[in-house]
């Protein structure tokens, strides 16, 4: 063989190793990159998932805040409905303070009244003690006279007739004014030291509707039950009025209260009306 064909026979061979390298290295090449594809591929995807998960959660926190929120918002309503009746609660009590204050108000200004009159009447009567004394004195000068003297006179003993008729009148009015604020004194005395409640308790009684519950005979002068009690206000010593439609049956009084009832003693009844399961009780007619 020619030196020139060894040439051709190692360019060739050396050809061949080349282009088996380039394609051993080419193939490798391919194989990597769709590794790497795969790779990159798997972590897409686990990026992709992890993100999704992270929306997830913020979509779950979203709604979480906005029940939150609607929570709140409901709770914030329902502070301002407690506020608002608790303000219109106190506005009331305030009401009725004041009405309470213009009964006693009321209450004192009569009893004033009372006495001014108590005082009126004594004054009245000095005055007509003053007059008898007065016309005995004219009777006895008229006694002396002649003529127009004894028409005097029998105009004087008319007046003294008058006068005297006046102030038995008027001593029977204080009479009867003194025994019967006495007699209220004591009743009014009695009826606080047995109930234990003021007399402006008494006075300022609320209007407090009920019915009655039931009666009992069996005890002297006989008890009913009645379904108001401390939760409607009613204290000891409050006294309710009982009646059927317009027929009036006669009077009762709290002895015993109890949450949402009390009981109460007949301290008066009228034309021998019995007081009845079902009858109408309150403390104003």
């Amino acid at each position: 063989m020619s030196s020139i064909g060894k040439i051709f026979i190692v360019v060739n061979f050396a050809l061949a190793c080349l282009a088996l390298g380039w394609a051993s290295n080419h193939l490798e090449t391919a194989d990597n990159y769709k590794q790497e594809k795969a790779d990159l591929q798997v972590e897409m995807d686990d990026a992709i998932q992890t993100k999704d998960g992270e929306i997830e959660d913020l979509r779950n926190n979203l709604n979480t805040e906005k029940t939150a929120r609607s929570s709140a918002k409901s709770e914030l309503a329902a502070a301002n409905a407690d506020r608002d009746r608790l303000q219109a609660e106190l506005t009331r009590e305030q009401d009725r303070g004041n009405q309470m204050s213009a009964e006693l108000a009321t209450m004192t200004a009569s009893l004033q009244s009372y006495a001014e009159s108590n005082d009126n009447l004594q004054g009245r009567w000095e005055q007509s003690e003053s007059n008898l004394r007065s016309e005995m004195g004219s009777r006895r000068d008229a006694e002396q006279a002649q003529g127009t003297a004894e028409q005097a006179q029998r105009d004087a003993e008319s007046a003294l007739s008058n006068a005297q008729d006046q102030i038995r009148g008027f001593e029977g009015q204080v009479t009867s004014l003194t025994k019967t604020n006495s007699q209220l004194e004591i009743d009014l005395q009695a009826l606080v030291e047995h109930t234990g409640v003021s007399v402006v308790e008494i006075a300022n009684m609320p209007l407090i509707d009920g019915a009655v519950l039931g009666v009992n005979a069996g005890v002297a002068p006989g008890l009913v039950s009645i379904n108001k009690g401390t939760a409607d206000g009613v204290k000891r010593g409050f006294t309710f009025e009982v009646y059927a439609g317009a027929k009036y049956k006669g009077r009762v009084r709290v002895v015993e209260v109890q949450g949402n009832m009390c009981v109460a003693e007949i301290v008066k009844t009228v034309g021998g009306r019995t007081i009845s399961q079902g009858d109408a009780a309150s403390t104003r007619i």
